[in-house]
Formats: C-alpha cells, sequence, structure tokens
C-alpha cells in the first residue's frame, strides 16, 4: 500500500527546503544592501519556526555588522505597510539608516561610522566621514521637518534615534554595552573533519621537517584560534614563517573578515 504524506509533514518539508534554500543565499552574499533588502524580509515572511527564523536574522546581523535589535526594529517598520503618515516614514527611513551607519568618538573626533562593501576584496569593511561628507552623500534625499525641507543626512544626524556608540572595541566574546565591537566571529563554522592534509603541508614544506619548528608553528596558530584578542609574539630562536606562507586558504578564510594583507604601497 501506498503511504501518502499528510499536510503536517509536507509542510515540514517545505519549510526545511524554504530554510536551506535562505540560508545558501546568506551564505553565497555579502553584499551590505542586498542583505538587509533582499534577504530580510523573505526570512520574515517563510513563517519559520522561531528558533530556524531567529538563526536566519542572525546570520543576517553578524554578516553587516549590526545588531539582531537593528534588523528587528527595521522588520517592524518594514512590516507595517499600512501606515502612511510622514512621521512614520522618515522613522522608517532612521531605521534605514541605523542599519548603515552610526556616530562615534574616534581620537578625539565625532565621525560616521559607514558600513561599506568592497566589491574587489569581496568583503565587508568600515569607513568613517566627517558630518559634512556624510551630509553630502545624502543631500538628494530630502525630508520635511517641522515644514522645512532637509537633506537625509542631516535629518538622521540630527534625530533622537539615530545610532551611537560610546567608542570601539575588539574583544572577541567579551560584549562591552555601548561600544561597537569589531569581533564579528570567525569566518567558518566548525564541522567534523580531518586536518591531517594541512598538518602534513605545514610539517613538510613550510617546517622543512624540523619537528620542533613545526611544534611551534602549530601552538602559534592555536593561540590565534583560542585567543584572538592578544597579538602573538615571535621567538627569534623559531621566527615566525611569512603570512604568506602562514596564512594561505584555510587559515585566512577561518579568520574572516578580520584579515587583510598588507603590503608595502
Amino acid at each position: 500500500m501506498l503511504r501518502t504524506r499528510g499536510g503536517d509533514e509536507l509542510r515540514a518539508e517545505n519549510l526545511r527546503t524554504t530554510r536551506r534554500s535562505l540560508l545558501e543565499a546568506i551564505d553565497a552574499c555579502d553584499d551590505f544592501d542586498v542583505l538587509t533588502t533582499d534577504l530580510v524580509m523573505p526570512v520574515v515572511y517563510a513563517h519559520l519556526i522561531q528558533p530556524a527564523f531567529e538563526s536566519l536574522i542572525s546570520k543576517i546581523a553578524k554578516k553587516v555588522r549590526v545588531t539582531k535589535k537593528s534588523l528587528f526594529a527595521y522588520i517592524k517598520q518594514a512590516s507595517d505597510t499600512g501606515n502612511e503618515q510622514s512621521g512614520d516614514n522618515n522613522d522608517g527611513r532612521i531605521d534605514e539608516l541605523n542599519l548603515k551607519h552610526a556616530v562615534l568618538p574616534i581620537g578625539g573626533r565625532i565621525l560616521v561610522m559607514n558600513r561599506d562593501y568592497d566589491p574587489v576584496m569581496e568583503r565587508q569593511l568600515l569607513t568613517f566621514s566627517a558630518k559634512t561628507d556624510f551630509e553630502m552623500r545624502y543631500c538628494n534625499r530630502k525630508m520635511y521637518d517641522r515644514g522645512e525641507e532637509v537633506g537625509l543626512g542631516s535629518y538622521w544626524i540630527n534625530h533622537l534615534r539615530r545610532a551611537e556608540f560610546d567608542g570601539m572595541v575588539f574583544a572577541p566574546g567579551d560584549e562591552q554595552p555601548g561600544y561597537l565591537n569589531l569581533w564579528i566571529g570567525w569566518g567558518v563554522d566548525p564541522v567534523p573533519g580531518s586536518c591531517h592534509k594541512y598538518l602534513e603541508f605545514v610539517f613538510d614544506v613550510i617546517a622543512s621537517g624540523d619537528a620542533a619548528l613545526y611544534n611551534y608553528i602549530i601552538y602559534w596558530l592555536a593561540h590565534l584560534v583560542q585567543r584572538p584578542q592578544e597579538l602573538p609574539e615571535s621567538n627569534h630562536s623559531h621566527p615566525t614563517p611569512t603570512s604568506r606562507q602562514l596564512m594561505h586558504r584555510k587559515p585566512r578564510s577561518s579568520a574572516g573578515n578580520h584579515l587583510c594583507q598588507v603590503t608595502p604601497r
């Protein structure tokens, strides 16, 4: 006898398929605007169970370097399509800019932080603008504030709900309330498997068969993973291999956006 699947079973399978598709799309994308504009709302409208929904929202928040609270505020505004009042629309634009920008002090100056994307390096990056430059960026998007026309940048800077921080820190695993934490997690998720081929490469090629040097390199890499907030030191008797030798594809991808190549130019 053929067994037909019930409605609940079919719905569960459809939800799993939808979640996988959304997860693949999020993993494959590094563009801020696509993640926040084209992928957030499909996650909302997928009607996933709460753990799956929060997992996907957390993944987007991590990739675009914003808090889940900011994303939820954006979702609430975007979902409220029935409210067309001017003041509410203006608040929606504040939420929009709060996802991309924040005001914070750096070296005695007050600057606007921008969450941008570098298409050549294929990575998220932070840039900083002076007030006049930020206002220039949005001067062609007009708002009405108490009957006067102003640029969106000026409106956001003077708004009580603008995003702002007390400063900037790099503190893996240690959230500092009120501060922008540059640590956004590793670039890859741990999975079961073997790394013996990489270890053989380190021993045979980088360490040239020197067991003492091999152990030093492994300890150096372990320090990077276990204590990313500390800068590992070098031993003169066993100089650290060059970053070109050591940080080839796998360690580099693990570090994600926290690692970049520095050249003399």
